[in-house]
């Protein structure tokens, strides 16, 4: 109220005034903040973990499950927890941790067609039209031979 008094009319000088008073006192700092505390640590957190896995080599041995005992076992924890996409992540309905390199790229292969084929459907089309208003069944047929070749 008193930050208010002291610039009325003026919400940005009260903003101002309201900070002076309070950035001394790091109990009610630390409640004023109380909603976005999370987010924020979330965001620190993440964007460490972000230029550890940057640092680190990535090298391609057997899997392995760890254990974290200690905080200098977190990053053990992240390593288990992307592992878990080897179970996770699908292919054809098996887990893709179970198939060989070879069925892996030959799946990636056949992506890697289809998204060409898609982007050279749809460039230079309106995004909110379908696509067989712009485009025939002959010229599809012919893109898909196009992004076969590629």
């Amino acid at each position: 109220m008193s930050a208010i008094r002291g610039s009325p009319g003026n919400f940005d000088g009260a903003k101002d005034a309201f900070y002076r008073s309070i950035r001394h006192d790091a109990d009610l700092l630390w409640e004023l903040f109380a909603p976005y505390r999370q987010e924020a640590v979330n965001a620190i957190l993440a964007e460490a973990a972000k230029k550890l896995r940057e640092q680190q080599p990535i090298l391609a041995r057997p899997g392995e499950r760890q254990r974290a005992t200690s905080p200098a076992g977190a990053s053990a924890v992240a390593h288990i927890h992307l592992a878990s996409l080897l179970d996770t992540f699908k292919i054809k309905g098996k887990p893709i941790g179970d198939l060989t390199a070879r069925q892996a790229a030959e799946w990636a292969d056949t992506r890697e067609r289809d998204t060409r084929f898609v982007r050279m459907l749809v460039q230079n089309l309106p995004p909110d039209d379908p696509i067989r208003k712009w485009r025939t069944a002959d010229q599809a047929r012919e893109m898909f031979v196009e992004a076969s070749d590629a």
